[in-house]
């Protein structure tokens, strides 16, 4: 399995970010010409393709936050803090 897969199936698409201060979409990953790992990226019409490490990482949302805490901190409690049912 190559890092084009692990992340093609990692990566929530699509997905807003930031290039060079101008919003955009990324809508997959490929591989360019050079086999380097890049997200085609969308605004309006206009595609761009960029290396996938040039791109600023997601902010995980709080569900994220939440589940990675609970993982942490081996929590028997649900994403929202309450005790699960038996």
């Amino acid at each position: 399995m190559g890092w084009l897969t692990v992340i093609g199936d990692n990566l929530a698409v699509p997905s807003e970010t930031t290039v060079l201060g101008v919003p955009v979409v990324v809508n997959r990953v490929a591989l360019n010409r050079s086999d380097q790992v890049v997200a085609v990226c969308r605004r309006g019409r206009d595609l761009q393709f960029g290396p996938i490490l040039d791109l600023p990482p997601p902010t995980p949302g709080p569900k994220a936050q939440i589940g990675s805490r609970r993982m942490a901190f081996g929590s028997a409690k649900d994403d929202v803090g309450e005790p699960k049912a038996a």
